[in-house]
């Protein structure tokens, strides 16, 4: 059996004879005794933990630079294409676009529809001229305009191209571009 009691700074610990084995007091008492065993403990003291003093780094430094930097300007403005134009061109110019928006003209046909809003020769012609379109195209569109309501032969639908102010290599085109 084990009985003990903490002390401060030692342990004392009483232990029967019977429980200790080849003891000096085993060997000589006949009888049952108390041994008492004082063991001297020491406390754990830790040591601190080694850590090397903070290092300080130099600030950093960068060499100075050779190159210069570039100095960022905006884009020279383009040249405004119609900064000339007459107010009654630039409304020419808007309504030739808003015809080709919504449909197909040859260029005699758009300059012609320009005339009979009212807008001079002159100014139908600059505000046509203005779009800078393909006329083929046009006429491949104006071709399929047709084919959507109405059957053609291949000669009938480059004749009313032709009618319409396309000329013969246009209108050629627009037959061939709808399968005719």
């Amino acid at each position: 059996m084990i009985v003990g009691s903490l002390l401060p700074k030692e342990k004392t610990t009483k232990v029967a004879s019977a429980d200790v084995a080849g003891t000096a007091a085993e060997a000589a008492a006949p009888t049952a005794t108390t041994v008492v065993v004082t063991v001297a403990t020491t406390p754990k003291v830790s040591a601190p933990p080694v850590t090397a003093p903070p290092a300080t780094a130099p600030p950093v430094t960068r060499p100075p630079t050779t190159t210069p930097r570039p100095v960022v300007t905006a884009a020279p403005k383009a040249a405004d294409p119609y900064a000339g134009e007459t107010v009654s061109q630039k409304n020419a110019r808007r309504s030739a676009a808003e015809y080709l928006d919504y449909s197909a003209f040859s260029r005699t046909g758009l300059i012609n529809q320009l005339k009979y809003e009212g807008y001079s020769e002159p100014d139908a012609i600059y505000g046509t001229d203005a779009q800078h379109a393909d006329w083929f195209e046009q006429a491949a569109k104006s071709a399929q305009s047709y084919m959507e309501y109405s059957s053609f032969s291949r000669q009938g639908l480059i004749d009313q191209l032709k009618y319409e102010g396309f000329s013969q290599a246009e209108a050629e085109h627009g037959a061939d571009s709808v399968g005719l």
